[in-house]
């Protein structure tokens, strides 16, 4: 807040003032004054528009970013500072839009009330910066979820763990793969709970949960593996031992591992234990029975015993003989024998209540046949009366049952029979009232059986119309449900219901068809807007937003959609309002940026300014990145632009001059930071091609102080048959010998015609010599004359000429020849050129051919290699197209050293499109520098990005807007030749075509890498 209170401090000096007076310091002030306003009004809008949006995170980074904006807001609108307005507004000084006390104060109370909640969302935040910088995506991710849920509205905590998720899901393969490596079971558990937790807001990959659960299963397997060899050595262990409970103990852990689906003994043990649990269900099955049967004789035995007491008390009560007779039965029923002394007692107990009996029969039976004569009468009529009232009971039963059915055609049946067959009962007062309830019920069920009719006959009505209105459908199907009696009306209800659920179907199907049709339209554009980087290309990300909503207001207009497709329109509607938002959120930075630039582009063409002014840009913290990054790209490029403005221009030609000049300027030139040094070191290398010449001359000068006489009749050598006529050649110039101080003949090696024989010369008289210049030793003479006109440039022409002239020559000796062409062909096939690749190739064929000696020393087959070399040089090819293009190479190496380079421009946005400004009205074109990645780090080139057209306008090529960067500077040729139109006349002064440029690969650093068109008059 320092630069706003010192603002602000200025303003309550100039209050306490007693006259002020209006000066420019003042009006400076009121402007800065205005500006602060003006940022803290800014502010404050942005505020509640976030706070509107539910985007309170952002709200509160707005309010407490420096300087505080409340606290800010709350000075301006001190008593005080509301005199300046008055001040501001007697004198004419520009006034500021007064703070709304209003606005700060409902965004204090938004934002205190938030804050008193906040305490847990400033703790993950807290955590959030710390994971950010040190945790793993996993910690990152976890921290941001709990984030989201505290603050859904906000879509950037969506975003970044969109982002964390794509990084999570490329870590999460590998750490599965090293998991699995280290048989890490837990880890690998943990990472497969991961994969399929319902967090992820979109979910990893199928193939990759497959692997992990693939893995997992793996590790698992083993491990189970190794515990099922463990229990199955116990079950052997206890089954050899007949050791049950141990047995049972091993075979109740197999279990438990059998239950587990990843448990897959192999099969022998598998057969082992159930071998062993096969002899442990039968020891058991014997054990249990062994104890059944012990269990059934005790228990048999504690019945006997039970039964003797109970036959022994029986004895002494004397309750009566069944009572004994039951008990001896009892004993006898167990199968056991009475003891001899309680049979003798109870057959004597026998028979004394066996006589008692007889007895007390003989004194019962007078009384006995008096009542039985009034218990007949009584039982008589008491029989009447309960037939009559169990037959009307049974009548009332079945009505009731079939009124209870709801089944009144049945109860109707069952009141005609009664009165038909019954007819005194019909009269009964409950029959009476049943058959009144039951006419009844039969009227209203006949009454609901017609409005049932008629209520599926108005849905039938509907059908043609596909039971639309469905609401109208629906209400009139549960009206008709609600009257449904039987069956066959349910059955007619359910068929008609399936029908309209039908048609409801079919039609919620089209509405989501054509609902997913549109929908799919707008998710294929959403997804192409993803993939467009809306602060390189805000344009393009604009226009596609725009064409998707059209698409948009097309699938919302579906009405009738499920509610899935519902709730697809709303997160297509969702992303469709965060672009928006990202949108204006890059353009916003974009305008920052634009003005935070606006003072680097005023210092240019003074480049030393301009990189101070970079400097002193990013020296500021509260650039937007991608201005920062841009500024950082510039000042890292102000190096190469200091070198294009203060190379002077190298103009070569091939004399020593030139050559010292290049050996000056390799310091410079040769410093591998220089971004064009290759194209010094090619041209460097072009004056091997002078040495080469030099050398080339001075073979040649060595060849015209070898004259080849020729002597028709006086000379002869020494040996041989002095009467034949021969024509013989000095190799060298001949020498008088002299004897006895007199000059006597010539001496010094001599060849014949064939140069097959080289013989001595003694004579012992000075014959008359009649000299003359044999063929090769003419046209030397010759050759010679023709150099001395010619300078290093042209030599390759000159020399090309030559070379078809000596092969065409029938009367030169071939050995000659070759000898001479092969000299006039050392200076291209030296250089090791790719151009001169034939050269070099022609060169190695007739190098065989380079021993003119061989020939002085008598070979026998010299005639045929003098026609071998007669025939190559007759089939000389034409290598004229490789010198004109090794020439025009040599042309454009040097054009472009000679061509010297200002800074003449700028680049900078001009609304939505890119612009270029020229400083001056003289350059015909602007170049850029652009790296070159493909040729290093260090490497740069040039690029035209705008060319000066008929009406003298500045015109942005349409392959330049893509890599310009803003503010950045533009470079002129002072030549005031357009490149292309340069290039055409080279072409031209070659005797080139165009064509040749299609394939060409040797162009200069310093050449434009898109001004490789030639441009024709």
């Amino acid at each position: 807040m320092y630069a706003e209170r010192k603002v602000i401090d200025r303003v309550r000096q100039f209050l306490r003032r007693a006259t002020p007076t209006v000066t420019p310091d003042l009006v400076d002030l009121a402007e800065q004054y205005a500006a602060v306003v003006a940022r803290v009004n800014r502010r404050l809008e942005d505020c509640a528009a976030f706070l509107a949006k539910g985007l309170r995170t952002e709200a509160r980074h707005v309010a407490e970013d420096n300087p505080p904006l409340l606290d800010l807001a709350r000075i301006l609108l001190a008593d005080e500072l509301q005199n300046w307005q008055d001040a501001c507004a007697a004198n004419g000084l520009p006034e500021a839009v007064p703070v709304s006390p209003e606005l700060v104060e409902m965004l204090a109370c938004a934002l205190d009330g938030d804050r008193e909640g906040a305490s847990e969302m400033e703790r993950l935040l807290t955590v959030h910066r710390r994971v950010s910088l040190l945790g793993t995506t996993r910690e990152k991710m976890l921290v941001l979820r709990r984030i989201r849920a505290m603050d859904p509205n906000s879509p950037f905590w969506v975003e970044d763990l969109a982002a964390l998720e794509v990084v999570r899901c490329r870590e999460l393969a590998p750490e599965v793969e090293a998991a699995f490596r280290a048989a890490d079971e837990r880890r690998l558990h943990e990472l497969r709970i991961e994969l399929f937790s319902r967090d992820w807001l979109h979910s990893p990959t199928e193939k990759l949960r497959s692997a992990a659960v693939e893995r997992h299963r793996a590790v698992r397997g083993k491990r189970l593996s190794r515990e099922a060899e463990e229990i199955a050595t116990a079950v052997s262990d206890a089954y050899a031992a007949q050791d049950i409970e141990g047995l049972t103990g091993a075979l109740e852990r197999w279990s438990q591992k059998c239950e587990d689906e990843d448990f897959r003994p192999r099969d022998g043990l598998r057969q082992q234990v159930e071998e062993a649990s096969r002899w442990l269900a039968e020891e058991t099955c014997r054990r249990e029975e062994a104890a059944a049967r012990e269990a059934r004789l005790a228990e048999e035995e504690a019945a006997f015993q039970a039964r003797l007491a109970d036959l022994t008390s029986l004895l002494v009560s004397a309750p009566g003989a069944n009572k004994i007779q039951d008990g001896l039965q009892g004993i006898s029923d167990l199968g056991r024998e009475v003891p001899p002394e309680l049979v003798e007692r109870a057959g004597a107990r026998l028979a004394a209540i066996e006589e008692a009996a007889r007895r007390r029969a003989r004194l019962r039976f007078a009384g006995i046949a008096g009542g039985a004569v009034v218990l007949l009468a009584a039982v008589a009529f008491l029989s009447y009366w309960l037939v009559r009232r169990n037959t009307r009971n049974e009548w009332l039963a079945r009505i009731d049952a079939a009124i209870e059915s709801h089944d009144w055609a049945r109860a109707r049946e069952i009141l005609d029979e009664l009165e038909s067959s019954a007819p005194q009962l019909a009269h009964d007062p409950q029959v009476a009232e049943r058959r009144s309830l039951v006419e009844e019920e039969i009227a209203n069920a006949k009454k609901r059986k017609e409005e049932f009719s008629a209520l599926l006959a108005r849905v039938e009505r509907l059908r043609p119309a596909g039971f639309e209105p469905t609401d109208e459908t629906w209400k009139l199907l549960r009206q008709a449900n609600d009257l449904a009696q039987d069956d066959e009306d349910r059955l007619a209800h359910a068929r008609l219901k399936n029908d309209v659920a039908d048609a409801e179907r079919r039609r919620q199907q089209e509405f989501d068809r054509r609902f997913d049709a549109a929908a799919t339209a707008v998710e294929k554009e959403l997804e192409t807007l993803k993939r467009i980087d809306c602060s390189e290309d805000p344009d393009l990300f604009r226009m596609t937003l725009e064409g998707i909503d059209p698409l948009y207001q097309s699938a919302a207009g579906i009405e009738g959609v499920s509610a899935a497709q519902s709730e697809r329109l709303a997160a297509i509607q969702a992303e469709i309002a965060s672009a928006r938002r990202h949108l204006e959120v890059v353009l916003r930075e974009q305008e920052e940026r634009r003005k935070e630039i606006e003072a680097v582009y005023d210092t240019l063409p003074d480049l030393e300014a301009y990189e101070a002014a970079l400097r002193a840009g990013l020296a500021r913290r509260d650039l937007p990145e991608r201005t920062s990054r841009g500024l950082s790209t510039l000042l890292e490029r102000c190096p190469i632009y200091g070198l294009i403005a203060n190379c002077a221009p190298i103009v070569l030609a091939d004399d020593q001059r030139s050559r010292e000049l290049m050996d000056g300027l390799s310091p410079a030139f040769g410093d591998e930071r220089f971004p064009w040094r290759d194209t010094y070191l090619a041209v460097q290398r072009d004056f091997l091609w002078h040495q080469q010449v030099d050398d080339t001359i001075a073979a040649f000068r060595r060849f015209e102080k070898v004259r080849l006489y020729h002597d028709l009749y006086s000379l002869r050598p020494a040996a041989g048959n002095r009467n034949k006529k021969e024509v013989y050649y000095f190799f060298d110039v001949p020498r008088q010998s002299s004897r006895m101080n007199q000059l006597y003949g010539f001496s010094g090696p001599m060849v014949d015609e064939s140069f097959s024989v080289e013989t001595a010369t003694f004579f012992n008289d000075r014959p008359e010599i009649d000299p003359h210049l044999v063929p090769h030793a003419e046209y030397l003479r010759g050759f010679l004359e023709r150099l001395a006109g010619q300078d290093h440039v042209s030599f390759a022409d000159f020399a090309w000429h030559e070379i078809q002239t000596i092969a065409s020559r029938k009367d030169m000796e071939p050995v000659v020849a070759m000898t001479y062409v092969r000299q006039l062909l050392a200076p291209f096939s030296n250089l090791g050129d790719r151009l001169l690749e034939d050269f070099t190739r022609l060169d190695k064929e007739w190098r065989p051919f380079d021993a003119p000696a061989a020939w002085l020393s008598g070979q026998p087959d010299a005639k045929d290699a003098s026609r071998r070399r007669r025939a190559a040089l007759d089939a000389l090819p034409d290598l004229s197209r490789a010198i004109a293009l090794w020439q025009f190479r040599r042309d454009v190496f040097r054009t472009s050293l000679s061509r010297r380079l200002q800074c003449r421009g700028q680049a900078k946005a001009a609304g939505e499109s890119w612009g270029v400004y020229s400083a001056t009205d003289d350059c015909q074109e602007l170049w850029a520098v652009r790296p070159d990645p493909k040729a290093g780090s260090n490497a740069y080139r040039f690029h035209v990005v705008a060319i000066k057209n008929s009406e003298g306008d500045m015109v942005l090529r349409r392959d330049a807007a893509g890599g310009l960067l803003e503010g950045e500077p533009l470079f002129a040729p002072t030549d005031g030749t357009r490149t292309g139109r340069l290039l055409g006349e080279l072409l031209k002064a070659r005797e080139l075509p165009a064509g040749v440029l299609q394939e060409w690969r040797d162009w200069p650093e310093m050449w434009p890498s898109n001004g490789r068109e030639p441009e024709t008059e």
